[in-house]
């Protein structure tokens, strides 16, 4: 997905935009400038992340050795590595926050991955893989929020053309990600097919959002001395809640919904990651800032 949004993100900048004003022009203008500047920060990303979930696979289905994965995945943290420091370095701009964040959630997801290859081959394994995994979709799709702000009309369908895009919020049971034995019990099913952006979602007061906010009950931090587990169920537990609840009725109300959601899940892999023994990396999860619009 971040690939694909790189790919749209340069063609919008350097597609021919007919506007009305010369204000208007400038703004786009400088908007399409600085989608270019950040598309080039990604570059280094780009060109190792399509390699890294295939070879996880296969070090999983024992067809290549934790060794030749090491060797993969060390180029591939050098590579988000550079790609935070270019993000770092871009002039600010509403969407920086988000490509900030998406580059250090791709940073953690290989090391959350490196530390797997030394864990013996069993359960412990393949939920740390699946930890790495859902922190990679997560840097994704907070990369498609920044990218929604540099293109207002991502997500929608060109003449002729259908674009199904993700969900804004992974549901990590329905994707069949959910965490399971030994760090919980075993998830649902999952579903037969991810659930896709909807055209809208229904809308309601900003003070009865913020009052299902407040139900939704999500913890105000984590704590590092406390029950991991139950601090990770009780984040999804109050993403999936707000899921369920409309909106608020505001100016980017329906965005304003997604970081938040998005915000708890990656709490909620903090934990997950305190969880493993990953404490340092839990705390660098912990401390991503994914701004609201």
């Amino acid at each position: 997905m971040l690939v694909a949004a790189l790919v749209a993100v340069l063609g919008a900048c350097s597609a021919d935009v007919d506007v009305a004003s010369q204000t208007t022009t400038s703004a786009s203008a400088s908007a399409r400038d600085w989608a270019t500047l950040a598309g080039k920060a990604f570059q280094p990303l780009a060109s190792s992340a399509q390699e890294v979930p295939g070879a996880v696979r296969a070090w999983l289905d024992g067809e290549l050795t934790g060794a030749a994965l090491r060797e993969k995945l060390n180029p591939a943290l050098a590579d988000a590595a550079e790609t935070e420091l270019r993000v770092r370095a871009l002039p600010d701009a509403p969407a920086k926050s988000f490509y900030l964040a998406s580059a250090e959630l791709h940073v953690q997801q290989v090391r959350i991955l490196l530390r797997g290859v030394d864990i013996a081959h069993g359960d412990a394994r393949e939920q740390v893989a699946l930890l790495g995994l859902r922190v990679r979709k997560l840097g994704d799709r907070v990369f498609d929020r920044g990218h929604a702000l540099i293109d207002p009309s991502f997500g929608a369908d060109a003449p002729d053309v259908q674009i199904n895009l993700p969900e804004e919020v992974p549901d990590w049971e329905s994707e069949g990600l959910a965490p399971g034995p030994p760090f919980d019990d075993e998830p649902g099913l999952a579903a037969s097919s991810p659930a896709l952006r909807a055209d809208t979602r229904p809308m309601q007061p900003e003070v009865d959002w913020l009052l299902a906010v407040e139900a939704a009950g999500a913890p105000n931090r984590i704590d590092f001395d406390g029950d991991f587990a139950a601090q990770a169920r009780a984040y999804v537990a109050a993403t999936e809640a707000l899921r369920n609840a409309p909106d608020p009725d505001v100016p980017g109300g329906r965005e304003r919904s997604a970081v938040l959601r998005l915000s708890w899940l990656v709490k909620a892999d903090a934990a997950r990651a305190a969880q493993a023994g990953f404490v340092d990396i839990a705390h660098n999860l912990d401390a991503i800032k994914i701004a609201s619009p």
